[in-house]
């Protein structure tokens, strides 16, 4: 695997993960607890710089429109972005309940061209604070040469190893995953033009993190 992450596709956020292992050294890759419209999830989100945090935007805003509740490009789409107040992240390999293992975030930037759920499914955290380099250095977006199907990536994430929603809030890795299909090729109704299709292996909660 590389060591320049892209982010996920969202068409494999509801699959389940099998043969991951315990993460205790990709400190850039950081658990995303968000408090919303009454509940509380979790996701994942990397470090891109000092005090930037890359993630999913459906991790941070209400997902609307869903027919049969799945995704359907076109209709489905983002609802208002929670109040950052209520966003915090941690670089701790497993998530605890002491708050001085958090970040707070500060702003949420999100996509400037529309509502829409495929294409956009992409958030920037601003942190209140800058994250120490002895804690974790940020990871360069690999933006300079397009993917390849068949290309290998390692995907990341907090998120659940079974349908049943157990083992999240722990930094697992999964290795020898594949790109499938790359634009223009995987349009459909779950998923953009503009985006790409990875392997099986990722969970709710692994949502927004990185594909290394």
């Amino acid at each position: 695997p590389g060591s320049e992450p892209t982010t996920n596709d969202s068409s494999t956020a509801e699959l389940a993960i099998k043969g991951g292992y315990a993460d205790y050294t990709t400190t850039a890759v950081f658990g995303l607890v968000s408090f919303g419209n009454g509940g509380m999830g979790s996701c994942t989100g990397t470090l891109i710089s000092p005090n930037v945090v890359l993630t999913a935007q459906h991790c941070i805003a209400p997902t609307l429109g869903t027919p049969g509740g799945g995704v359907n490009c076109g209709v489905t789409y983002f609802g208002q972005s929670y109040n950052p107040q209520g966003l915090y992240v941690s670089a701790s390999q497993q998530l605890t309940q002491n708050p001085n293992d958090y970040n707070n975030v500060w702003e949420v930037v999100i996509p400037p061209v529309g509502t829409d759920f495929c294409g956009n499914d992409v958030a920037l955290l601003v942190l209140g604070e800058p994250v120490s380099p002895n804690v974790a250095v940020p990871m360069v977006p690999r933006v300079d040469s397009q993917l390849a199907v068949g290309e290998g990536y390692s995907a990341i994430g907090y998120g659940a190893v079974n349908q049943q929603g157990q083992g999240s809030g722990m930094r697992r890795r999964r290795d020898g995953l594949n790109v499938e299909c790359v634009p223009p090729g995987c349009g459909g109704y779950w998923i953009e033009n503009s985006e790409w299709g990875g392997d099986t292996g990722v969970c709710q909660g692994d949502s927004g993190g990185p594909a290394l």
